[in-house]
Parts: C-alpha cells; structure tokens; sequence
C-alpha cells in the first residue's frame, strides 16, 4: 500500500523548494510573478502555523486578521516568504523572546490621497508583522532596505531579507513602511493593492477543472531527462499523446520522416542545440509548426521572440494546460 502521508510530504517538500528557487531567482534577475487570486487571512493564517516551528518556543505569536480582508491578486509564493522573512528579522529582534504579531487590515482609497501620492484607487490589503524588540534607531531604519545591510554579526545575516521583501513589494506595485523607535519595537506594514474587479472575474474563471482542450500530438523535446518524464507525464494526463526525444536533432528527424504533430515542446537550454535553433530548424520543415518554449531562467527569453509563448519553470499542471492552448490556437 502507497503512504499517501509520504507523499504529501513529498509534494510538500517540492513545492517549498520551487518557492525558495522563485525567490532566489527573483533577487538575482527579477523574475516575473505568478499572480493568482488569494484569500490573504487564509494565506496568512497558514503561514502562522509553520512559524513556532521556525521561530522557536521563546517567541509567542499572535493573529490580528480582519474579517473583511477579502482576497487579492498576488504572488503567493512570494509572499509567504516575505512574511516569513519579516518573522525571522523579528525574532532576531527579541533574542530573549517576545511577542510577534502579524495583521491584516482594509486599507481604502482616499480620494485625496490617491491624487496627490498615486495611491491605488481600489484601495490597499494591509499586511503587518510587529515584534516587541528593542526597536530600530532612525540610522538603520533609513538604511533598512539595502542590500546586504545588517547590524547582525558575521555569519548571523546576509542582509537580504528585507530587500527581497521590498522588491517583491515593489513588482506588485505596492507600498512598505517601516515603524520603530529604540525601546518600542517594530512594525513592518505591506500595502498590496486590491485586485481591479476584472482580474477577479478572470481569475475566478479560471479556478475550476483545467480545460485541456481536444487531444493533440506532440513532441517533447528536454535533454533532462527527470523533467521531460515529468512534462510528459502531465501531458499524457491530460488527455494528449507524447512522443519524446532528448536533443533537436532527434526531434529533426522525426519531423524529417513526416512524422506529424500539433505542436512541439521544447526547452531553451539544451546543450547540444538551443530550443531556440531547434525552432528555426523546425521552420524550415513545418513552417506552421506551434513551438512551446519551456525555460528555468528568471526573466531571460534566450531569443524567443515577444509574440511566441514561453512558460518558465517550475510550472503546475493549469499552466501548461493553459500555455498549451494558448499555442495551438489559431493567430
């Protein structure tokens, strides 16, 4: 018999390890958000379950969330490590322990305000976590935001954490402020705008069974071969025939042979031939051919041009479903 514990562990374990990769490759390259519709309170309280294992016993946690938080476009992955990333700052900040709090509150539009200082005219989720340390001095709040800024000792902090969080902020097009004083502890607040009701409606459409469109043939072409098992495997499962090849030029001869497809998926950094090359050789036999680009880069196209599609990993099921369909729809 399966343990079906162990799997979910497994499952548990991968998803944490893609979100730690999102965000180191978001500080190194910026990488581009997955925004999806979240319930920030259950988001949040989710969070503060896993955080007395990694906060220690000697920090006491506590909840403020409002009740008409509501949800939010956001990058959820992201932002279950900016907060966790806020917590840990904050238990360095109470090395004898303490209390954290973390809140969530509505933030609404002013009129006034959304004129004089472009604020969001649908109104901001306010995030927030509180510690009761010693509190930050005017010198190091003002610098809090910099990369590799610490007051911590050698091997103690990279200074990272909270620039993370302020670039993730900013590529949500929000807002963070910074609220200490020496002796009254501190206070991080995340304003994230509100989703627009249009991007509601899209992501609520989009949140039932995955539509994986009539079957189609294809070809997978990634020199790795863990990944394009595992490609293949979700494609198979959703209803669509695979045929693999590990390298272009196997690919190039089964097209060669008139071997038909729908449509090709490939990945970009192969060694012995770019997906890129691939694709211009492809056109040179199948000219109508749709090409699927895979990539791990952050936010490199690797010379796919603006108008073809490019899914980045690591990707779920939806999104090949989605990306798939998106390339053997008719231009």
């Amino acid at each position: 018999m399966p343990s079906y514990g162990n799997i979910d562990d497994a499952l548990h374990a991968a998803e944490r390890g893609a979100s730690l990769t999102r965000q180191l490759l978001s500080f190194a390259r910026k990488q581009e958000l997955a925004m999806e519709l979240v319930d920030v309170n259950r988001l949040l309280a989710s969070i503060c379950e896993m955080l007395p294992r990694t906060l220690g016993p000697t920090v006491r946690i506590e909840t403020s969330f409002a009740a008409d938080a509501g949800q939010m476009l956001t990058d959820p992955n992201h932002l279950e490590l900016a907060i966790l990333n806020l917590a840990i700052n904050a238990r360095d900040a109470m090395p004898d322990g303490g209390t954290l709090t973390v809140a969530s509150a509505n933030a609404p539009a002013d009129a006034a305000a959304a004129s004089e200082q472009s604020w969001n005219v649908n109104g901001y989720l306010m995030l927030a976590v509180s510690d009761t340390g010693g509190g930050m001095s005017e010198e190091v709040r003002n610098r809090a935001f910099e990369p590799f800024y610490t007051t911590k000792g050698v091997g103690k902090g990279s200074g990272l954490g909270l620039s993370m969080v302020y670039g993730f902020v900013q590529q949500c097009s929000g807002k963070i402020e910074i609220d200490s004083a020496i002796g009254r502890g501190t206070t991080v607040r995340l304003f994230l705008p509100r989703a627009e009701p249009a991007a509601v409606v899209l992501a609520d459409a989009t949140s039932g069974p995955v539509d994986a469109g009539p079957p189609a043939r294809l070809l997978v072409v990634d020199d790795d071969d863990a990944v394009r098992a595992s490609t293949s495997a979700l494609l198979r499962d959703l209803g669509h025939e695979v045929v693999e090849t590990s390298g272009g030029a196997e690919g190039l001869a089964l097209l060669k042979a008139n071997d038909a497809f729908d449509a090709v998926i490939t990945d970009i950094g192969m060694q012995q031939m770019s997906g890129c090359q691939f694709a211009k050789e492809i056109r040179q036999i199948a000219p109508d051919l749709p090409v699927l680009f895979v990539t791990g880069y952050a936010d490199d196209r690797g010379g796919v041009a603006p108008d073809e599609i490019l899914l980045r990993k690591p990707f779920h099921r939806r999104d090949l479903a989605v990306a798939l369909r998106s390339v053997l729809q008719p231009r």
